[in-house]
Order: structure tokens, then C-alpha cells, then sequence
């Protein structure tokens, strides 16, 4: 049972009630605000993760030898007559820096207390994110449609050698019972 004595005169609870009253007296539990530490342990969460998204793509990449898609077809736009390669990467980075001044501009006009603008400001945001998860699915449907995910033809190259093995199998397994069949009629 913890006997300090918390700043109203009451003893501090046991166990995690205790702890967690403790942090939640104090500003800071370290030499460093709340809001910054938060924030690089958003940052070195999110580059492990894309590390590891990374690394798996790459590992598939290097470990198929099947003919991947260009990048630069999948990525392009029509404009008129001509394909402009790495159009549709280039609207994408746009809309995302877009988005996210529109977010800083929200934030700064919501600590003024100027509630229509924040909030128009924050619609703007979030229609820029519509829009941009829109690009993310034309560009996916293009690569899956248009240009077909050549990276897995290897695999169903075996899945279905697999699926042929196991068919002639079972026709060889039906014959033989048929056999069996016919011959225990017969006999």
C-alpha cells in the first residue's frame, strides 16, 4: 500500500491506479512534453512499419523472376493523345502536401477558437483525402486490370500444375474403383 501523500492530502492508490494517477498529476513524466514524445514514438512506429513493408516488397521482388509491370505505364496518365509517365504520382504528392497544409492551417485556426473556418478548412482536408484514396484505387485497379500482377504468374504456374496433378489423380482413383466395379459385376 503506497503511504505518499498526493498534493490534496489523500494517499495515492495501490498498484496501477497509483501509477496511473502519479502520470496523470504531472505535466511530464520525462524532461520532454507529452506532445513531443508522442510524437517520435508515432514516427519510429511508423518507420519500423514501413521498413517492414518494404523489406517483405522487396524480398519479393528479388525472389520472382516473373516479368513484373512498368512502373511508368501503371503510373501514367492519358492527356490528350499521349501517355505522360508518372503523372498520376505526381497529382497524388500534390494533393497529399495539400492536405496536409489544409490540416496545419485547421489546427492554427482551431487555437484561435475560429470554428467555421476550421471546420471548412477541415472538410477541405478530409475531401483531399477522398480524393487521393480515389487515385490510390484507380492506380490499384489499372495495375490489377489494365497491366494484370504479372509478379504471381510463377506461382499460379504451380498452383495449377498442383491442381492438375491432383485432378489426374483423382480421375485415376475413379477409374480404379470403376473398375473394380465392373470387374466384381462381371464376376
Amino acid at each position: 500500500m503506497a503511504t505518499d501523500v498526493m498534493t490534496a492530502g489523500a494517499p495515492a492508490p495501490a498498484g496501477l491506479h497509483g501509477v496511473a494517477s502519479d502520470l496523470a498529476a504531472d505535466k511530464q513524466a520525462f524532461p520532454v512534453p507529452w506532445g513531443k514524445l508522442m510524437m517520435w514514438i508515432f514516427l519510429l512506429s511508423d518507420t519500423f512499419i514501413f521498413s517492414c513493408f518494404l523489406t517483405g516488397y522487396m524480398n519479393v521482388r528479388i525472389s520472382n523472376t516473373a516479368k513484373w509491370a512498368n512502373p511508368s505505364a501503371v503510373f501514367s496518365l492519358s492527356v490528350g493523345q499521349s501517355e505522360v509517365p508518372l503523372l498520376l504520382i505526381a497529382i497524388m504528392t500534390m494533393v497529399l502536401i495539400t492536405s496536409s497544409g489544409t490540416m496545419a492551417m485547421a489546427v492554427n485556426f482551431g487555437y484561435r477558437r475560429n470554428r467555421s473556418v476550421t471546420t471548412a478548412l477541415m472538410l477541405v482536408t478530409a475531401g483531399l483525402g477522398a480524393c487521393f484514396v480515389g487515385m490510390q484505387a484507380f492506380e490499384w485497379s489499372k495495375l490489377i486490370l489494365v497491366e494484370g500482377l504479372h509478379a504471381d504468374e510463377a506461382g499460379a504456374q504451380a498452383r495449377g500444375d498442383q491442381h492438375e496433378r491432383g485432378r489426374d489423380r483423382a480421375v485415376a482413383a475413379v477409374a480404379e474403383v470403376d473398375g473394380h466395379r465392373h470387374r466384381a459385376a462381371r464376376g
